[in-house]
């Protein structure tokens, strides 16, 4: 298994071999429950942003800096099980997710077995599927809540994950993606990180 590992690390930082990966900040890494994972990250200076995954989908709460009045924005994706928000690390507005199927057909899987990323830059005011390159049919699997990630090179590369053991890349900030692993077990975690 960790032959597997070592492999699949070596072909992500191939991927980048240009340019150096670089780690998250700490304010933009999501803190992860069993029902739901929140990332706290201020979008304007003095504004707290709260976003919120859960088995109803896609939540956003705004509050200024004392942090005692909150808006509610969402949910987004209702129906579809959001479990992670990826954050550029450039610009608070920008965001991705990549949500599952929320019915009780095909629980957690891709919807209709059409998995796509969602990209919002105005902070989840809209959303942009972004599936070039990936599985039009088919592809019935789950990307885990901690197996989707982004790195810090310009432009921003994302990467993630699946239940069918395939890691995916998108070096252009997910306009297009490619397989970079296939055949391997389960993933249940991807994180970019800086080369040595």
């Amino acid at each position: 298994m960790i032959r597997y590992h070592r492999e699949c690390l070596a072909r992500v930082l191939c991927v980048r071999a240009a340019r150096r990966f670089t780690p998250l900040g700490t304010g933009s890494r999501p803190t992860q429950t069993e029902s739901s994972s929140a990332a706290k990250r201020s979008v304007r200076p003095g504004q707290v942003t709260l976003l919120v995954g859960t088995r109803k989908g896609a939540f956003i709460y705004r509050s200024d800096a004392a942090r005692r009045k909150w808006q509610l924005d969402g949910p987004h994706f209702l129906g579809n099980i959001v479990n992670h928000f990826v954050l550029d690390p450039r610009d608070p507005d920008c965001v991705w997710i990549f949500p599952t199927d929320g019915t009780e057909v095909w629980p957690r899987t891709s919807p209709a077995g059409r998995p796509a990323a969602y990209r919002s830059v105005d902070g989840g005011a809209s959303w942009q599927r972004q599936d070039q390159g990936l599985p039009r049919e088919h592809a019935w699997w789950t990307v885990k809540r901690q197996a989707f990630c982004a790195d810090g090179c310009e432009p921003v590369g994302l990467y993630f994950g699946t239940t069918g053991g395939e890691i995916w890349a998108s070096v252009d900030e997910g306009a297009s993606w490619f397989q970079i692993a296939a055949h391997l077990p389960h993933v249940y975690s991807v994180t970019a990180a800086e080369e040595a």
